[in-house]
């Protein structure tokens, strides 16, 4: 749990802007994210491997939990939109996380 990032996000309005609908667990991961925590996941092109989708994803540990309203273990994805929202999405599990990824964009 970084304390000093949470302590940041709490201090973030969450809209209208880049976090506009999103709740705190949303700014603390990106927040968190911008140290370069969080394992890089993401869609690729097999010709030239560019990006079609790019996203980080987190495992809530048990006082990130308990800070966040979250669950211990969750999987916590967040990604920017083309149009610069930043948005999260929690998954109870890796499995779940990896069907939503590979459906991205159908």
């Amino acid at each position: 749990m970084r304390e000093d990032i949470l302590e940041e996000a709490k201090k973030v309005e969450p809209g209208p802007g880049k976090f506009e609908g999103e709740g705190i667990d949303t700014i603390y991961f990106y927040l968190v994210s911008m140290d370069g925590d969080g394992e890089s996941c993401g869609l690729f092109t097999d010709e030239d491997n560019e990006p079609i989708f790019e996203c980080d994803l987190f495992i809530v540990t048990a006082e990130e939990a308990d800070a966040l309203g979250l669950t211990k273990g969750d999987n916590f994805a967040i990604w920017t939109s083309d149009n610069g929202f930043v948005n999260g999405k929690v998954f109870p599990d890796r499995e779940d996380f990896d069907k939503w990824l590979s459906s991205w964009g159908e």
